[in-house]
C-alpha cells in the first residue's frame, strides 16, 4: 500500500531526507481516513533487521502515547525488516529551516509541498509563535514520564501547517 501510495518511493515523490531516511509524500492511503493535508511517509535508509526492530517498535510505542496540538501524531507504522515506514499527516508549509533561509534546495522542496512560488517570508509574530509552539512541545515531552527527549531539535525539523 506505500509503495503504491509513494509510486515505488519514487523521487519525484520524495520531499526530504534526514537521519531517519527519506520521507514521502503521498495524498491518500486506503487503510487511513483522508486527510486533507495528504501523508508524510518516512522510511528507513537501510533495512533494520532484528535488532532495529525491536527498538523501532519501543519508539513507536512511546510516539503513539504522545499527543500534544504542536507534535505530529503517528497515524501509521510498517515494520518489515525490509523497509521500516512511519506515517504522518503532511505539513505543507515545509520546515522552518526552509522557510527561514530560502536556499535552492529548500525552494525545491516548497515545490514539491505545493508552492508554485517562494511563500512570502515569514513575519516576526509567526516566527514568535512557530518558537512558542515548539518550546511548549518540548515542556511537554519533558514532563511526560517517563520523559521523552527528542535530541535532534532544529529548525529543519521544526514543521509548518
Amino acid at each position: 500500500e506505500l509503495i503504491a501510495a509513494t509510486d515505488g518511493f519514487a523521487e519525484a515523490r520524495k520531499v526530504g531526507e534526514g537521519g531517519f531516511g527519506r520521507v514521502y509524500r503521498c495524498d491518500a492511503l486506503p487503510s487511513l481516513p483522508r486527510v486533507a493535508c495528504g501523508f508524510a511517509v518516512k522510511t528507513a535508509l537501510v533495512g533494520v533487521g532484528a535488532q532495529g526492530l525491536a527498538e523501532l517498535q519501543s519508539e513507536v510505542r512511546t510516539l503513539s502515547a504522545a499527543c500534544h496540538r504542536s507534535l505530529l501524531p503517528l497515524l501509521g507504522v510498517c515494520l518489515a525488516p525490509a523497509r521500516a515506514c512511519l506515517v504522518y499527516p503532511l505539513c505543507r508549509g515545509g520546515s522552518l529551516e526552509d522557510r527561514l533561509y530560502r536556499a535552492p534546495a529548500a525552494l525545491q522542496r516548497l515545490r514539491m509541498l505545493g508552492f508554485e512560488t517562494p511563500p512570502p517570508p515569514l513575519s516576526a509574530a509567526a516566527r514568535l509563535r512557530v518558537l512558542r509552539d515548539a518550546a511548549r512541545a518540548l515542556h511537554y515531552l519533558h514532563t511526560l514520564s517517563p520523559m521523552i527527549l527528542h535530541r535532534d531539535v532544529s529548525a529543519g525539523n521544526i514543521l509548518l501547517d
